[in-house]
């Protein structure tokens, strides 16, 4: 049983076929997920029909632009949106305040005892906010230190001993 990677190189091979169902074949061969010889296959036969000088120029035509499309990766520009970047610091140094309450708060410190500065840092006008990994690891360090918390807040008591017996 023949895949369809390997019908695709035989009909694209067979001169008998039209060179329009030749290229149609190279084109599926170079737009799908195909093995790296069917690739360089489809990419030789597109170059020898635009290079034939011979070939009716709508074919040659069709060869260039299936080539070029599948050829290299397109150019693109990001465009980058000022409001986009503040928004998304903003919504950063929100969540970086809520962390830090809620750190100060399961430390045992009311929002009402909290030092003046607690959140200076975060307020200040050069902040950039942490990066993914930094949070996954502050998150981290907390759930560590709430588990050791719940060990020493649920560890059974000592067991006192009478020594005057």
């Amino acid at each position: 049983m023949r895949t369809p990677v390997d019908t695709l190189l035989q009909i694209m091979q067979d001169e008998q076929i039209s060179t329009r169902r030749r290229i149609q074949c190279a084109e599926q061969l170079l737009s799908h997920e195909s093995p790296p010889e069917a690739v360089t296959c489809a990419q030789e036969y597109l170059q020898t029909v635009y290079n034939d000088k011979e070939q009716d120029l709508e074919w040659r035509m069709n060869a260039i632009e299936v080539a070029r499309k599948y050829a290299t990766p397109r150019v693109t520009t990001t465009v980058v949106h000022i409001e986009d970047h503040k928004a998304y610091v903003e919504k950063a140094r929100r969540d970086a305040i809520f962390r830090r309450r809620k750190f100060l708060i399961f430390k045992g410190i009311s929002p009402l005892d909290f030092p003046k500065d607690w959140k200076s840092d975060l307020m200040d006008k050069d902040w950039t906010p942490p990066s993914l990994e930094q949070v996954a690891e502050e998150d981290r360090i907390n759930a560590e230190l709430a588990k050791q918390e719940r060990t020493i807040k649920h560890a059974p008591p000592k067991p006192e001993f009478d020594t005057a017996s």
